[in-house]
């Protein structure tokens, strides 16, 4: 039997629990997570875990390069320093600050599995 719903939400919130800041990247960060871009990280906007997935509400960046790229997000304990958890590649579209300097991370979910 794959591991079921309620293991894997146990899961997803220690997640949640250790992910509380979010970072733009310029390019695919290492397991540093360099690579970040010039707007400051924000807090993480994590909704409470459903099928073992996370789910995040957008989130506002702004202080970035005005067009400049923006590759990935990174997962992170901390607002400044702290340990990083790795990241999440930004798909084909809208990979790039605004001419302001912003950048809205649309929801995206982190699914979990069973399998």
């Amino acid at each position: 039997m794959p591991l079921n719903d309620t293991v894997l939400n146990i899961g997803a919130n220690a997640m949640r629990s250790a992910m509380l800041w979010v970072s733009l990247h310029k390019d695919i960060p290492n397991g540093a997570g360099n690579n970040e871009t010039t707007a400051p990280r924000q807090s993480s906007a994590w909704a409470a875990p459903v099928n073992g997935d996370l789910v995040s509400a957008s989130i506002g960046f702004t202080g970035g390069v005005p067009g400049g790229p923006v590759k990935a997000v990174g997962f992170w304990s901390s607002s400044a320093a702290g340990a990083f958890y790795g990241y999440y590649p930004i798909g084909a579209g809208d990979q790039i600050f605004n001419g302001s300097g912003q950048y809205t991370l649309g929801a995206f979910t982190l699914a979990g599995s069973s399998a």
